[in-house]
């Protein structure tokens, strides 16, 4: 029913956490 809404949703979460880890990694090697 709503596997537009969960795929849109899982999609979001994993560009999140793929910008957290290049966030991440470059404060790591700025620091």
């Amino acid at each position: 029913m709503y596997w537009g809404v969960y795929a849109s949703l899982a999609i979001y979460i994993v560009i999140l956490a793929m910008a957290t880890a290049v966030v991440r990694r470059g404060f790591a090697i700025h620091e």
